[in-house]
């Protein structure tokens, strides 16, 4: 198995920060480096982060950044920051107000290191807290219609159409 960068990036999340990082490290990834990437958050997102590496310290390697204050380019500014940052062979990107299903995210990997590709998308859902309800994501008619084509450059155009998408 591959070195893994997972990027997770934050703003304002301190419900579902502690969340999205124990859903990362419960993927269970033997090489795992975990780089959050704050981008100026002014709640408790970044004591929560403080206390979860030290939680963690002696499991896995969270190696916290964080912005003096918001960007402009938002998650995409600390996205790119933590890509320069990455040192892994894989890098999967995290949102920090959402979590992963820990064994679909080491299957994706595997699914990548066993091809060769450059990148792997993952289908995703959304989950209404408060109902505890399960939807399609916003823009699940772009995976219909990525589905419904072979043709390259038309799945690269639907890709690239995926906005939410760092």
């Amino acid at each position: 198995m591959p070195k893994v960068s997972a990027i997770l990036t934050t703003y304002n999340v301190d419900a579902y920060v502690a969340t999205a990082i124990q859903s990362i490290i419960d993927t269970g990834f033997l090489d795992l480096e975990l780089l959050v990437v704050d981008d100026g958050s002014t709640d408790f997102t970044r004591p929560i982060i403080r206390q979860l590496k030290e939680t963690f310290s002696d499991r896995i390697s969270i190696r916290p950044i964080f912005f003096s204050r918001n960007t402009i380019g938002g998650v995409a500014t600390a996205a790119n920051f933590g890509l320069n940052e990455a040192t892994g062979d894989v890098v999967v990107f995290i949102d920090g107000d959402d979590w992963v299903l820990p064994n679909a995210l080491k299957r994706a990997v595997e699914l990548l290191n066993e091809s060769d590709h450059d990148f792997i998308l993952t289908d995703c859902s959304e989950y209404w807290n408060g109902s505890g309800k399960y939807n399609k994501y916003p823009e699940s008619q772009f995976w219909d219609q990525l589905m419904a084509t072979a043709d390259i450059e038309e799945r690269r155009s639907i890709l690239l159409s995926m906005a939410p998408f760092p």
